[in-house]
């Protein structure tokens, strides 16, 4: 252990205290600038074809948007509102933490009667489908496989495999019931690991989320469902963020009965193109000429029961009445730009002489090493003190 403590070593070598980028509050309201949000954009980060708008996570409104299906009708509602749009996806992260959010639906708001513009409508549930597997994209997820906490829906994954999922089954917008969202992990069989109500932190999870009704990004009215999650990435399986990452993740949005299609998903280029199937109603095939016609119960074995989608259990593929998933968003997660930048917020500050002082004064605790010698020191406290001086990383 050191001779002198860190607090008079740092008051020895005169650091002066800067200030940095707060982490995203989660309170529902996406705030892209001063919560430091990247908005993930068709043209920049879709994959595995890139392309579609450089403003948008999903430029088309589709009519799919305005429709939902009551299960227990069997009937389709059509709405003049899109309640189940995807607009835009938004992520950070930090060493504890990543944080998703999505800007569109109304859907998931749980005022199950409501038909005024403000569109919140408890009919849908949101997904966000999360691969942290890293390397290259590959494998396919059963329909049954993926996020089932909320019935099994008939969407599946051609191309990449999902480890993990982020569910919301609906939101508290004043009748109460306080919301429900959950982690859901990937396995024989799957488990929820997370599962909180919202506002409510369960082991570091939090969510929150809120009608914007001045949503300049919704062409349709400026009214816009807003979700922020925050995770913690031992959620994922890592002590901490992983120092490199190829982060791929796409967000989709169902009717809330067991086996139902995707009203839209996001990445997308609208229906029929690039990756994108969704539908209308559950049992269109997603096929040409069909894209906005409700016909339940043309595909061989579908019933009323399974909201007239055939075979959920069957293999990923686009000839099925099941919604495939090939397009997602892809972020790659790089070392800090600095080592001594150690909350990966581009700034060396007071937040980060905190997370050092907890390596430093446990010795062996590898998070403040800066000369790779095993141990965090003096020696680690030279390097760490130049840097948060200069407060910007290079």
């Amino acid at each position: 252990m050191s001779e002198f403590s860190l607090a008079a070593r740092a008051l020895a070598l005169g650091l002066v205290a800067g200030s940095a980028l707060a982490a995203p509050a989660i309170n529902g309201s996406i705030n892209q600038g001063s919560d430091g949000w990247t908005l993930l954009t068709e043209s920049v980060h879709a994959a595995p074809l890139a392309g579609g708008s450089s403003t948008k996570s999903d430029s088309s409104v589709e009519s799919s948007t305005f429709h939902w299906w009551n299960g227990l009708a069997n009937q389709d509602v059509a709405f003049f509102d899109n309640r189940a749009d995807i607009i835009n996806l938004y992520v950070a992260y930090d060493r504890e933490y990543l944080y998703l959010a999505v800007a569109g639906p109304t859907g998931p708001f749980n005022r199950f009667t409501d038909q005024s513009a403000a569109a919140n409508n408890d009919v849908a549930d949101l997904f966000l489908a999360i691969d942290v597997s890293g390397g290259a994209a590959s494998g396919a997820l059963k329909a049954t496989d993926a996020h089932n906490a909320f019935n099994t829906k008939a969407v599946d994954f051609l191309g990449w495999s999902p480890t993990h999922f982020v569910g919301t089954q609906y939101v508290d917008n004043g009748n109460g019931g306080g919301g429900l969202s959950n982690v859901f992990t990937v396995g024989a069989p799957g488990v929820v690991t997370r599962s909180a109500g919202q506002g409510v932190t369960d082991r570091g999870f939090v969510w929150n989320a809120a009608i914007n009704n001045a949503a300049a990004y919704d062409n349709h009215n400026n009214n816009a469902g807003e979700f922020e999650y925050r995770i913690p990435w031992k959620a994922f399986g890592f002590a901490q963020r992983p120092i490199t990452l190829n982060l791929r993740f796409a967000s989709y949005i169902t009717q809330n009965f067991a086996q139902a299609d995707a009203y839209d998903s996001a990445p997308g280029w609208g229906q029929g193109f690039a990756f994108e199937e969704i539908g209308d109603c559950p049992g269109d095939p997603d096929s040409a000429g069909q894209l906005a016609a409700c016909n339940p119960g043309s595909a061989f074995g579908s019933t009323a029961s399974s909201n007239f989608v055939a075979a959920v259990a069957g293999n990923p593929g686009r000839d099925d009445q099941v919604d495939t998933i090939e397009g997602y968003m892809l972020f790659p997660i790089f070392a800090p730009p600095c080592p001594c930048d150690l909350n990966a917020d581009t700034f060396v500050d007071d937040a980060d002489f905190v997370i050092f002082a907890d390596a430093y004064n446990n010795l062996l605790d590898p998070s403040g090493d800066f000369n790779n010698d095993g141990i965090t020191d003096d020696a680690d406290f030279v390097i760490f003190a130049d840097a948060y001086n200069a407060l910007l990383c290079p």
